[in-house]
C-alpha cells in the first residue's frame, strides 16, 4: 500500500463517522525514499538504512539495517519495490529495532496494525521478532521463526501479521523488533497500514 491513509466502515445503523489513521509519512511500504548501496559482499540490491534514511522511521541497535528490491539474495517485497530486511547479526550488531509513529487515531477506539512477514532462506531455528504499540499500552505481537513457512532460493513467502489496541492518544509510537541474541539470518517485513477495528453495535434490551 503505498497510502497508508485508511477510512473507516461505517457500523449499521451508525451515524457516518470518518475515522483516519495511518503510518507517519505515508510510508508503510518503504518506498518514499533512495537509498544508498553500501557494497557489502557484492550485493547490488542492498541498501544501508541509517536513522533518517527511510521517511518517518527511525532505527535503532549497534548493526545496520538494510532495504532490497528483489529476490536476487535473500528475499522479495511484498509490495512495491522495498522492504525492510530485520536483519540480526550481519555486517556487525544486534539489537535492532524500527519505530514509526501512529497518527490520527481517537483516543478509546480500537484499531489494528496489519503487516506481512517472511523469513529469510537460512533463518535460524528458535528466533523470533516482536512488535508493539507504546511501552504503556499492554499488547504485543511475538513472531517466530517456526510460524513462518519455508523459503527457498530466496523467495519470500509472506504471512500477513496484525496487532491490535485501544488508542490512548491521538498518536502512538510502533516498534518491530528483532528478538534475537546471536546471529541469524532474520526476518522480512513489509506492507503496513493501520486500519480501525469497527465494533458492531449492539442492539438494546
Amino acid at each position: 500500500l503505498f497510502s497508508i491513509l485508511i477510512t473507516a466502515a461505517f457500523s449499521l445503523g451508525a451515524t457516518p463517522n470518518v475515522i483516519a489513521a495511518g503510518i507517519a509519512g505515508g510510508n508503510g511500504s518503504f518506498e518514499t525514499n533512495t537509498f544508498t548501496n553500501p557494497g557489502f559482499a557484492s550485493i547490488t540490491d542492498l541498501w544501508e538504512t541509517t536513522a533518517g534514511s527511510a521517511s518517518g522511521w527511525t532505527f535503532s541497535g549497534t548493526g545496520r539495517w538494510f532495504m532490497k528490491n528483489s529476490g536476487n539474495n535473500s528475499g522479495a517485497p511484498h509490495d512495491g519495490t522495498s522492504f525492510l530486511n530485520l536483519a540480526l547479526g550481519e555486517h556487525g550488531g544486534y539489537g535492532f529495532s524500527a519505530s514509526t509513529a501512529i497518527t490520527g487515531l481517537e483516543v478509546g477506539k480500537s484499531y489494528a496494525v496489519e503487516f506481512f512477514a517472511s523469513k529469510r532462506v537460512g533463518s535460524v531455528a528458535g528466533t523470533s521478532f516482536s512488535a508493539s504499540v507504546n511501552t504503556t499500552i499492554p499488547t504485543n505481537l511475538t513472531v517466530t521463526e517456526a510460524s513462518l513457512p519455508a523459503v527457498t532460493s530466496g523467495l519470500a513467502n509472506y504471512v500477513k501479521q496484525t496487532l491490535t489496541f485501544v488508542a490512548t492518544a491521538t498518536s502512538h509510537t510502533f516498534t518491530v523488533s528483532n528478538d534475537g541474541t546471536g546471529s541469524s539470518a532474520g526476518f522480512l517485513v513489509d506492507d503496513f497500514s493501520v486500519v480501525p477495528v469497527i465494533v458492531p453495535d449492539v442492539p438494546p434490551g
